[in-house]
């Protein structure tokens, strides 16, 4: 008797499934398709899905280990801090200084969804660690946006400016999960504990480029780099990114170095060391100077608040020394070289920004745009050897591209970061105040590194942007624990 096909093929697949598990058929499948993107596609690609498929993998081990998945994209967000990856949903082949050029989502923001999510919705009921955003500092980024929106009236190839509104949308999410995180005190906790780590890897993957002579991308590229031994880390080719994040964070370090106990001297001298000698092999002139300054911060702060053992001021002291024997080869190379051409040339690019605000006052010639249409801004007085670029200035940047209003809405926005910053320093905890004082010298040391070089565009903006988040979540964790501190002596009183 013949059976037809449609009684025998569910049996004859059950027996097929129970010969063929279903893990060797996904094994099959996915190595078919890692061998069809290796020769189809850059191999890059491969190595970002095998590390995609490695991290689901591990996830419920780590979130077992960790505690859960809230506390597991929060360590994922703060050490993405320091890697230069990122990719776009739509791309123009065109560089553009100072922006994107597309629709680009980055390793942080990603990060940051994934960390906001989690506490949302995957946190434990009994996790009682009360977290929450700044309001004002939500409102002025917001209103930072949609100032810079209006720029897309003068644009003239608006999809550029899409592509910076998306870009600075992402980079208000990551300040705003910074801002989240910092408004507690195991958020704070966990900050101190990635800083000391992105410090160290940061300056080793720093000694090993100098060593190697090599510059690499995480893009899978070897590059030549213009900087010769000045090294970017994994934070792009450009050195001022590293350079940068080893100013503030090494703050960081200094400030365990004059204040911590016996133990935490042991651990956080040999960083502060290493960090401070690869600060000085960035070979970075301006980011010497902010460290400068956030050092003076940090010194009269923890003079005012107790004092300073001498036997503080001779450990800082001794690293600082040894660093500068150490480094000062290079570091002479690079005093003795001339200062003033590189700041005249410099800061003639500033009239070619100065000229787009002429212009356009109100709403700027277009974020995203400014290098764009740099050649028809060439002021009056430049020769035909004069470098044309857009200004190595943020502030005249942003101004520039967004006008008088969209400038005037980022600095609302760096101003609620500063006055919430001092506003931690100012608290009687130390913690909380060891880390609003370290926050504000770090925003400061940026302060001015924005009026010697652009930041959009590069990784340090996405550093910018999260220590603005982290500087207003300490505003939220001083508010709350001040209202804490009034309501319990009035329970005190009516138990009494």
């Amino acid at each position: 008797m013949l059976t037809s096909p449609t009684s025998t093929s569910p049996q004859a697949l059950a027996r097929l499934r129970s010969r063929i598990p279903l893990p060797v058929v996904a094994g099959v499948l996915l190595g078919l398709s890692t061998v069809y993107i290796w020769s189809e596609y850059e191999a890059k690609w491969v190595f970002y899905i095998l590390a995609g498929l490695l991290f689901a993998a591990a996830l419920p081990m780590a979130t077992m280990l960790v505690g859960g998945p809230h506390r597991l994209f929060l360590g994922f967000f703060l050490f993405s801090l320091q890697f230069y990856l990122s990719f776009n949903l739509a791309h123009d082949d065109k560089p553009i200084p100072g922006g994107v050029q597309g629709v680009n989502i980055s390793l942080q923001f990603l990060a940051a969804v994934a960390y906001l999510c989690a506490w949302k919705w995957m946190r434990p009921p009994d996790d009682d660690d009360p977290r929450a955003v700044n309001q004002p500092f939500v409102i002025a980024c917001m209103t930072f946006l949609a100032l810079a929106a209006l720029s897309i009236f003068n644009t003239t190839t608006k999809s550029y400016t899409i592509y910076g509104l998306v870009y600075h949308f992402s980079l208000i999410v990551v300040a705003l999960a910074a801002c989240h995180i910092c408004s507690s005190r195991s958020g704070i906790s966990a900050l101190w504990k990635a800083v000391c780590v992105i410090l160290v890897v940061q300056s080793l993957v720093m000694l090993v480029q100098r060593a190697t002579h090599v510059a690499f991308s995480l893009t899978g590229e070897m590059i030549n780099s213009q900087w010769q031994e000045r090294a970017g880390g994994t934070m792009g080719v450009a050195p001022v990114s590293l350079a940068t994040l080893l100013e503030g964070f090494l703050l960081f370090a200094e400030m365990r170095v004059l204040r911590g106990n016996t133990r935490t001297l042991i651990v956080w001298g040999p960083v502060f060391g290493l960090g401070f000698l690869c600060l000085l092999l960035s070979l970075t002139r301006s980011a010497w100077i902010g460290y400068g300054i956030g050092t003076v911060l940090v010194l009269g702060w923890t003079v005012r608040h107790g004092g300073l053992p001498r036997s503080r001021w001779l450990a800082l002291a001794s690293v600082v020394v040894i660093g500068i024997a150490v480094a000062y080869a290079p570091v002479r190379d690079r005093l003795d070289e001339n200062h003033h051409r590189a700041a005249e040339e410099r800061w003639k690019l500033n009239f070619v920004n100065i000229e787009m605000i002429k212009a356009h006052p109100l709403v700027g010639v277009g974020l995203n745009t400014a290098y764009d249409v740099k050649n028809s801004y060439i002021p009056s007085f430049f020769t035909e050897d004069d470098w044309v670029y857009i200004a190595h200035n943020q502030f005249l940047l942003i101004a520039a591209e967004t006008g008088i209003v969209g400038f005037a809405g980022f600095v609302w926005v760096l101003w609620i970061a500063l006055k919430s910053a001092y506003a931690a320093a100012r608290a009687p905890d130390p913690a909380v105040g060891e880390t609003g004082v370290v926050i504000l010298a770090y925003l400061l040391a940026m302060t001015w590194g924005m009026t010697l070089d652009f930041y959009g565009g590069m990784q340090v903006y996405t550093i910018l942007w999260f220590i603005l988040g982290c500087a207003a979540g300490l505003q939220v964790l001083v508010e709350r624990e001040k209202q804490q501190s009034t309501r319990e002596p009035a329970v005190v009183g009516a138990a009494a």
